[in-house]
């Protein structure tokens, strides 16, 4: 099959799972209160029942009478009454039990098949770059009415991409500290595929991948299901996309920030020393290690100046950008997501180590969009699409070049175009063989495009990906 069929094949499966995780999400918040919550407080209260009557037995034991207890005539009878409340107490758990414990299941199932195939989709550059690329690429024009239902569910896979690659770069530059993270990361060597890329060492990349990137994703994709809460609900009032005053903002952030929470805690479960074998200790304690580093990011993403929490809250705010969800979107604002960033920086709303990685990673030219740039080997303009992470300098952009000397083409290998030759910088245009007349006249809506026009109808997406490893610098 041919990989850019794949990857769209693979991008749609993920929009579909995402759809049937909400779906299964609007479930879950409806019957929370009378379902989870109820359980919840069944179960503690039957612990505490149960714990009662077994000090009273064991008093019973040692001493051969039982204890006098508070307000208490007849401790005997009083046993028989806490022995009752238990028995029921325990009929009404072993009757919700089953529907508590599938949900357990299927979302876990859910959410690990989902993350699965986005860690197996981003691991390697250049297969993170196709698919990052592409999610931009088929995302709805700024004009389309299904542009904010389609991103929202496809901005919590694009922020959970994104986090990868943060958190693989911060690996790479040793800024990491956190014992569950660090303690996982294999070594790296060189690709099979491609000698001049380094990938993770294969023997240990399993379990990486079970108790790190795992978590991480799970992480990106749960942190906004509380958008779907019936509180959340009554803050959108039908419309999911309206604009909201203040209050109203803070107000659904609040809800929102707990409600995920609750839907990791009561949905997903946290984990059960009784299901697990007790000759293997460490299998619960890993368990608990990858709930905690879930429960991590979604209780300290909100915080500007923590450093786990921003892994989460860094592509966060980048993905608001790419994956619009306003009612209105001026598609020029992509092109300054990357100042937008600094200026986090320098007002502390973001944690500013990682946050220059990221920006580093990400560059000033985002996946997806279009350039124009002067060519050294026409000495024309012509378009590219950036399709790379990681580029020289941040001013730079890997790009696909799409035109030769103004006609379609189509190009194996990629380019590296400086800013000296994109158009987007006024000294390019000073620089070329064009007059200010000229650029006026063929460049009328600015010195960017945007390729999702074309995707689906211009570019031939079964051979847009087709490349050898070389690259031009231009």
């Amino acid at each position: 099959m041919n990989q850019q069929l794949l990857i769209t094949d693979i991008l749609k499966s993920l929009k579909a799972q995402y759809l049937d995780l909400v779906s299964d999400a609007v479930s879950f918040f409806r019957d929370f209160e009378e379902t989870y919550l109820i359980f919840e407080k069944e179960t503690q209260r039957t612990k505490e029942i149960n714990k009662q009557i077994e000090t009273i037995l064991a008093f019973k034991e040692t001493n051969g009478f039982y204890p006098k207890i508070k307000d208490q005539d007849d401790t005997e009878k009083y046993l028989k009454e806490l022995k009752l409340l238990s028995s029921t107490a325990q009929e009404r758990l072993d009757h919700i039990e089953p529907k508590i414990i599938g949900g357990y299941k299927r979302r876990n199932r859910m959410l690990t098949e989902m993350a699965d195939t986005i860690i197996e989709q981003t691991l390697k550059e250049r297969d993170a770059n196709r698919f990052i690329t592409t999610m931009v690429l088929r995302a709805p024009l700024p004009n389309d009415q299904a542009r904010c239902a389609s991103n929202e569910k496809n901005k919590p896979i694009y922020i959970a991409a994104l986090a990868l690659k943060l958190l693989e770069r911060l690996n790479d530059e040793k800024q990491l500290s956190e014992p569950q993270v660090v303690d996982y990361v294999p070594e790296k060597v060189p690709s099979e595929d491609n000698p001049k890329e380094d990938v993770y060492e294969p023997e240990k990349l399993e379990v990486y991948k079970s108790e790190v990137l795992r978590p991480i994703v799970f992480a990106a994709l749960i942190h906004q299901l509380g958008s779907y809460s019936l509180n959340a609900e009554e803050i959108y009032r039908g419309n999911r996309y309206r604009l909201l005053d203040e209050e109203e903002r803070k107000k659904l952030i609040d809800i929102i920030y707990k409600s995920s929470r609750d839907y990791l805690k009561y949905g997903l479960g946290e984990p059960d020393k009784n299901l697990f074998n007790e000759t293997r200790p460490e299998d619960y304690q890993r368990a608990v290690a990858r709930y905690d580093l879930v429960d991590s990011i979604l209780t300290n993403y909100v915080k500007s100046q923590h450093a786990l929490g921003n892994i989460l809250r860094i592509p966060m705010i980048y993905a608001s950008f790419l994956m619009s969800t306003k009612s209105r979107h001026n598609y020029s604002l992509v092109y300054k997501a990357y100042d937008i960033m600094k200026s986090g920086i320098e007002k502390g709303v973001i944690y500013p180590p990682y946050t220059k990685t990221f920006m580093k990673m990400v560059g000033k030219f985002p996946m997806g969009t279009g350039i124009y740039f002067i060519s050294k080997e026409t000495n024309a303009p012509e378009k590219g699409v950036v399709i790379g992470l990681n580029p020289a300098k941040s001013d730079s952009a890997l790009v696909k070049q799409t035109t030769k000397r103004q006609v379609k083409y189509e190009d194996h290998s990629q380019t590296e175009v400086t800013y000296a030759y994109n158009l987007l910088n006024e000294e390019a245009r000073k620089n070329s063989d064009f007059g200010s007349d000229y650029f006026k006249k063929q460049f009328p809506k600015g010195f960017f495009w945007n390729p999702a026009e074309d995707w689906e109808m211009d570019i031939n997406q079964k051979s847009f990906w087709r490349r050898d490893n070389n690259t031009r610098r231009n």
